[in-house]
């Protein structure tokens, strides 16, 4: 179950960081297992879904880690300092996604929904993998 949620390691051996996966192991994976038994069609049909599938499809995966390390530390320079990206070029793109999305990922209860968008398109696209 876990696994629907882990990310390739872009290295051989660790210490890994962890922006590398949403979730480190599966002792962190908590109330996540509910999305890992929604069917991957349903998953695509969600507009947030769609969104980051126009992003990624716009810029590359590379935004999906811009925004998930975001949505993990609630900071736009720990963000940049998980990714190794200057703060201002984080917000480029969490703001470019932002107008995408259709909401403001700083606004109350808004950071929670882009991880949400963020854990179930991963759980997608492993689904399909498994």
């Amino acid at each position: 179950m876990a696994l629907h949620f882990a990310l390739a390691s872009p290295r051989d051996t660790g210490p890994y960081l962890p922006i590398e996966g949403t979730f480190a192991n599966a002792e962190n994976v908590g109330c996540y297992e509910a999305i890992t038994a929604l069917p991957p069609e349903y998953i695509s049909s969600i507009n947030d879904i769609k969104a980051l599938d126009i992003l990624v499809e716009e810029h590359g995966t590379e935004i999906l880690h811009v925004l998930e390390a975001y949505a993990a530390t609630e900071s736009l320079r720990k963000a940049a300092a998980q990714v190794f990206m200057h703060h201002n070029t984080v917000a480029y793109w969490v703001r470019k996604s932002e107008r995408v999305l259709g909401f403001q990922s700083d606004a109350p209860y808004r950071r929670s929904r882009l991880m949400l968008a963020l854990c179930l398109r991963r759980v997608r696209e492993n689904t399909e993998e498994l």
